[in-house]
């Protein structure tokens, strides 16, 4: 093997790349062979231009594109160096805050899936204690329990909407729920315009979120859209038949849902709640 005249071959398999990997940096001159054969145009490098290729593997490493490696390859400098690794530091910190969230998503949903399978059938009342929860709260444009799926379908599109304009995480717009006001469950209007997204994952700025206080509710498990004002009335009856005292708001928490392509309209499996004392 001479080592100032490799074959593309021996260069690929000492720095464990492909063949093809090399004839692409060499089409974006990123890494020309340091001669071509006139009459076969064999390529042939020199055992020190690996010096270059283990410089894109490390900046392919750090995430780096291959135009990014061309721009600093002929660029090369001890500014231009750092201000590339401080916006890559900038740019894999926000990645890891992307993932992260993700994470905490995944787990969300993990989690969701073990509390379906562990609940009281649908229908059946239940008493349960319930933590501190942080919600973010979005007024929609229609009464849910009033009107058609349709309706509510297109609070939530006005909810999303909202969510991405103030930055919100789309990785934990899940579980959305609604709420009815203490109120309105009392007087018995049922008003139900108002969403709510959890943020417990998330550090949003305490002056936008409202905290549901721990306590016991009186919980009941539905399934579809149709059932829910009616096991609303169901629970409210629940707590007058055992004299107890509503202690706050009505919350709806979503613990799955998935399209019905079928109904063209999403399926879904909740809990409505009621705080007793």
């Amino acid at each position: 093997m001479k080592l100032d005249q490799l074959s593309i071959g021996q260069m690929a398999q000492l720095n464990r790349v492909s063949e093809q990997t090399l004839r692409l940096y060499d089409r974006m001159g990123l890494l020309k062979p340091s001669q071509i054969n006139e009459n076969n145009r064999y390529r042939y490098y020199t055992i020190g231009q690996s010096a270059v290729l283990d410089t894109i593997q490390y900046y392919k490493h750090m995430g780096m594109s291959l135009s990014q490696i061309q721009n600093e390859l002929e660029h090369q400098s001890t500014d231009s160096m750092r201000q590339m690794l401080r916006r890559r530091q900038a740019e894999v910190e926000s990645e890891i805050e992307t993932l992260l969230l993700a994470q905490k998503s995944i787990q969300r949903s993990l989690d969701n899936y073990d509390r379906y399978v562990s609940m009281p059938s649908v229908g059946q009342i239940f008493m349960e204690y319930m933590g501190e929860r942080k919600i973010l709260v979005f007024h929609g444009k229609y009464d849910v329990l009033e009107n058609d799926y349709s309706h509510y379908e297109y609070n939530l599109r006005l909810f999303k909407n909202h969510l991405m304009d103030i930055g919100f995480p789309m990785s934990l717009f899940c579980n959305t729920g609604t709420m009815i006001r203490k109120k309105a469950l009392t007087d018995e209007s049922f008003r139900c315009n108002e969403f709510y997204v959890l943020t417990n994952d998330f550090p949003w700025p305490q002056d936008e979120i409202e905290v549901v206080p721990a306590g016991i509710y009186l919980s009941i498990c539905c399934v579809g859209f149709d059932m829910e004002h009616d096991f609303a009335r169901l629970l409210l009856e629940e707590v007058k038949k055992h004299h107890f005292s509503v202690a706050g708001d009505y919350l709806c928490e979503v613990i799955y849902d998935f399209p019905n392509t079928e109904k063209m309209e999403r399926q879904f499996f909740y809990k409505i709640q009621i705080p007793i004392q």
